[in-house]
């Protein structure tokens, strides 16, 4: 970690999120002094981690491709250079037995320290995130929603009052590896099994029914649904950050991708590095915007890393103080 200091103020910080289906990372130029941030460079690997998860470990398979990944992503950020590189991991190595093993790997093989955060910080990270992409409060109740491939994470809102968040042991690629024999064209009796499955979850958390107007919608899976929309009705601007549609607009994309006479064509062109997962994540979302209530859905690019790097920035600014 480095000095801050009056003279360093603006930093190049990287960020690697290790997730249960990609892992991720965004190279940030951060103001210090104002904690402000722009995303200079990114890069993306569809791992799929989750599909390497057998009797509670990560395969060796699993943790060489990894260690691949994380290389690249360093020799990229090496190459600007950056002042910083921290790596966080969500559901893809949260509660894994050789979980601690592969930690100490990476550091010690690349000097990388990865933390492992809680199902509940990856839901208030994400919070956060939001409330800095869209300049929160609104009073309209709202919830974010955030599922990766190995879990789905909501926070509830209303203005400037924090809700109740919670982590639920399901993400898309995990649910699609457990329920479909084929990815790409569940049975019905599939379909109803993760139907059921997703809202046994969802109603062991009575607080979160009825509970926003408003969904706020990160991570892959989310923004995934979003851009099909704009695919059905052939639009020639694909982004998604900021995008407000109807719920009904976008559990209707959710159920062309799912049921849809031609969703597998649709899947190639809307989201073709999600074959995997997709169909799953977007059942697993319509059961979750029926059981918030929301009526209207408000898309960002703003997600974890984001909420990670401007809870960095105010731990750093206060040990800052504290030096003074």
């Amino acid at each position: 970690m480095f000095d801050y200091n009056e003279e360093l103020d603006q930093k190049l910080i990287a960020i690697a999120d290790i997730g249960a289906n990609s892992v991720r990372m965004n190279i940030y130029d951060v103001n210090l002094d104002t904690g402000e941030f722009d995303v200079i460079d990114n890069a993306r690997s569809i791992l799929g981690l989750a599909g390497y998860r057998v009797n509670g470990i990560l395969t060796k398979d699993g943790e060489g491709k990894l260690l691949t990944v994380l290389k690249e992503f360093l020799s990229i950020a090496n190459s600007l250079p950056v002042d910083m590189f921290v790596s966080f991991a969500t559901a893809s190595l949260r509660g894994l037995n050789n979980a601690r093993d592969i930690v100490d790997r990476i550091y010690r093989e690349l000097g990388i320290k990865v933390e492992i955060i809680s199902g509940i910080r990856e839901s208030v990270l994400d919070r956060i995130a939001i409330r800095e992409r869209f300049k929160v409060p609104v009073l309209t109740p709202s919830c974010v929603i955030d599922m990766g491939g190995g879990s789905t994470e909501l926070a509830s809102f209303t203005g400037s009052k924090n809700g109740p968040a919670i982590s639920l042991p399901f993400g898309s690629l995990a649910l699609s590896k457990r329920f479909f024999k084929d990815p790409l064209y569940p049975t019905d009796e599939e379909f109803d099994a993760i139907t059921k499955h997703v809202n046994r979850m969802l109603y062991s958390n009575p607080k979160f029914r009825n509970c926003a107007k408003t969904a706020y919608i990160i991570g892959g899976t989310g923004r995934a649904i979003a851009r099909t929309v704009y695919f059905l009705d052939d639009e020639k601007d694909k982004s998604t950050d900021g995008k407000v549609l109807t719920v009904a607009k976008y559990v209707g994309a959710a159920k062309a991708l799912c049921f849809g006479p031609k969703h597998d064509k649709l899947i190639s062109r809307a989201c073709p590095d999600r074959k995997e997962s997709i169909i799953a994540g977007a059942m697993a979302m319509q059961c979750i915007m029926k059981y918030i209530g929301a009526e209207k859905v408000i898309v960002s690019s703003a997600g974890v890393r984001e909420g990670y790097l401007s809870d960095l920035i105010q731990t750093m600014r206060n040990e800052n103080e504290t030096n003074i």
